[in-house]
């Protein structure tokens, strides 16, 4: 985390988005690369 003038800054931050078939996962880093990847919700799945 980057601190500057009473503000934080995230080097990287994600998101999940649980539906009852699957699972979304997105991960957004301060340079733009963005990693997503979609599983199934069952434990053989993950």
């Amino acid at each position: 985390m980057i601190v500057a003038k009473n503000y934080a800054y995230m080097d990287r931050v994600c998101g999940f988005d649980v539906h009852k078939h699957s699972v979304f996962m997105c991960i957004l880093r301060e340079n733009g690369e963005k990693t997503e990847e979609v599983s199934g919700t069952l434990a053989s799945e993950l």
